[in-house]
């Protein structure tokens, strides 16, 4: 009897072992690497604010050398971005990370009427272009599958471009912020996997940045900093 009630206990202890060997990812660090494109920020931010300043004209059709048509301003360039992401998974189901990222802010134009230049050219511009960086930490469920959703905080740095010739600095800026993230991994136990990742960034409040121009001397404008980015790329499980 007492040899049975002991295999009994055993069994009951190795099963146990088994269910939670059961619940840890054979791999559970992993690295990997995306890229992609950046929604929003402070070039998309600035375009609105250089409507409400004057810097949103039409510009008209003109020639020299070449004709160029009509074109309405402000114009923006979409930005880039590129991640590494470090993720230890805890269970199957729960997951924490940390990351950087190199970021394009994209670019934005704005054109003021008024008389031509000795070229020809009509009116005045203002280029803005904006690049910078954040780093994170972040907290990861596992709902479904391949799917999985995150919340966390990161530190965002944002500058313009300088422009020497006009006597312009940099103007750097760093906030901390709040982001979620939605990703999808396929390859789920195996060693090499695909990754595609939509990831928000709220940074409250806005920043400001003194920007230069040809004919008007410089001009201060107000931009947020908020921003989205969406990236695939490949990953691997240590």
């Amino acid at each position: 009897m007492r040899s049975l009630r002991i295999a009994l206990l055993a069994c009951l202890w190795t099963g146990g072992l088994s269910a939670q060997e059961a619940d840890v990812p054979r791999r559970r660090l992993s690295i990997s690497g995306t890229i992609g494109g950046v929604l929003g920020g402070p070039a998309s931010s600035a375009a609105g604010t250089l409507t409400s300043i004057g810097w949103g004209d039409t510009r008209p059709a003109y020639c020299f050398l070449w004709c160029t048509d009509a074109a309405n301003y402000p114009q923006t360039t979409a930005g880039a971005s590129a991640e590494l992401t470090i993720r230890y998974e805890l269970t199957h189901r729960w997951a924490v990370s940390a990351g950087t990222t190199r970021l394009g802010l994209g670019d934005a134009t704005g054109y003021r009427d008024g008389p031509a230049d000795l070229f020809g050219t009509p009116g005045d511009h203002v280029y803005l272009s904006y690049s910078g960086s954040s780093h994170w930490i972040a907290g990861h469920v596992k709902p479904a599958g391949p799917l999985s959703a995150g919340v966390g905080i990161a530190l965002h740095r944002a500058h313009n471009q300088p422009d020497p010739v006009a006597g312009m600095s940099q103007s750097t800026h760093r906030r901390l912020g709040v982001l979620g993230e939605t990703a999808i991994r396929l390859g789920r136990e195996s060693r090499v996997f695909w990754e595609l990742v939509a990831r928000g960034h709220w940074v409250p409040g806005s920043v400001r940045f003194i920007e230069p121009t040809a004919r008007h001397g410089p001009i201060t404008l107000d931009a947020g900093l908020s921003y989205a980015t969406i990236t695939t790329g490949i990953g691997i499980r240590m």
